[in-house]
């Protein structure tokens, strides 16, 4: 691996734990305005979910009918304060509608 590809790398691991910090705070702000809910199940799964979405995820949330997109199935119940952190690092809810998680 030449220097650049590992910038690249690096830049993209940096990118990847600012994300997953952001869904972890935005979980739990979620879950304090909403006066209940499990943080500590957003936290663990808060990295994953960052380089799903970075990487791997792509839904059009212009076009939900699109084919194209990618469907996630979250089934960590605990963890929805996350998705709803999620939505709103995707730009499909703002910073008000994502507190009002209940």
């Amino acid at each position: 691996m030449n220097l650049r590809s590992q910038e690249r790398m690096t830049q993209q691991h940096d990118e990847w734990r600012e994300l997953g910090q952001q869904l972890r705070v935005d979980s739990v702000r979620s879950s304090s305005a909403a006066g209940s809910g499990h943080p500590t199940s957003s936290m663990s799964a808060a990295d994953i979910m960052a380089v799903l979405m970075s990487k791997y995820l792509h839904y059009d949330f212009g076009t939900p009918d699109d084919p194209r997109n990618d469907h996630l199935i979250f089934s960590k119940g605990h963890a929805s304060p996350l998705l709803y952190a999620v939505y709103k690092a995707a730009g499909a809810i703002s910073d008000p509608e994502m507190l009002t998680f209940r």
